[in-house]
């Protein structure tokens, strides 16, 4: 890989609380980068859905799920896409919808929404997407407010084993503070009572515009993006530890997955799906 100096705020940026990567206070110079050699293979206009803010790919259809956040004129929606991204199907729903994960768990796929704080469950019907639920997450933490209220809020989700067979989500915060947190999935499937459901571990990251949370199989690694630094925090998914950072292809990015091939698919806020494969590591 090629390594250079992160400039800017990336370099700037605060040190990972300890419990988010091993970093600390005192951890001092730039941020050393790596460039992992992606090489384009291709980029889909993709006019349906003008801003993916969140992409995933489904193993069990071999199709990538994107979500658009809506704007002027159109409402948000989710849609899914065969690896050439003409729209399979499509369902509008929600405010502001930013990340979307696959559960292998239920066959379904969930939906986090920024604006409405809450995050959906969407069934593959036939040849049909349905609601299918929704559940709402605690701000608390320990006993204290951790997510802060009018912030802006979850930008990523990724439903993840890595530490527990049961299976849990990993939720993106994109600032009010710049974190992950962990929701069990038995928690998410006991919301009858409308009450939010608990967080069971929260990680800070570095103070820089968090994007998209996705993990990549083949490597065993979380991706972070950064997307107005074109950077990722690369983490060990069981310890949360720093591996390294990344610089990302393509711009603005919002959307990220990796598919059965190890392919890197982009969603960029400004418009767009790039594809990319990997060349030398």
């Amino acid at each position: 890989m090629l390594k250079f100096l992160l400039c800017g705020a990336c370099a700037a940026a605060a040190a990972l609380a300890p419990s988010a990567g091993g970093h600390s206070d005192d951890d001092k110079g730039p941020i050393m980068a790596e460039v992992t050699e992606w090489q384009f293979e291709a980029f889909f206009e993709l006019p349906e859905v003008p801003e993916p803010s969140g992409l995933c790919f489904c193993p069990d259809t071999q199709t990538i799920f994107a979500v658009d956040d809506g704007g002027v004129g159109r409402e948000p929606g989710l849609y899914e896409l065969d690896q050439d991204c003409r729209v399979l199907r499509s369902l509008s729903f929600g405010k502001d919808l930013e990340g979307v994960c696959f559960c292998p768990l239920d066959g379904m796929i969930y939906v986090a929404d920024e604006a409405d704080e809450r995050v959906w469950r969407v069934r593959r019907s036939g040849a049909e997407l349905a609601l299918a639920g929704s559940f709402s997450v605690s701000r608390e933490y320990q006993g204290q407010e951790f997510l802060e209220a009018g912030g802006n809020g979850f930008e990523g989700i990724e439903f993840m084993t890595a530490t527990s067979a049961s299976g849990y989500f990993l939720l993106l915060n994109q600032d009010d503070p710049h974190a992950l947190v962990q929701v069990e999935y038995s928690d998410t499937q006991n919301t009858e009572d409308q009450a939010a459901v608990p967080i069971q571990q929260a990680w800070e990251l570095e103070p820089i515009n968090c994007g998209e949370v996705r993990f990549d199989p083949a490597e065993n690694e979380l991706w972070v993006v950064h997307s107005w630094m074109n950077t990722a925090e690369v983490l060990d998914p069981i310890t949360m530890d720093l591996l390294r950072w990344e610089v990302m292809p393509g711009a603005a990015q919002e959307g990220l997955c990796f598919d059965e091939q190890h392919r890197m698919w982009v969603g960029q806020d400004l418009g767009g799906v790039a594809r990319y494969v990997m060349g030398e590591k």
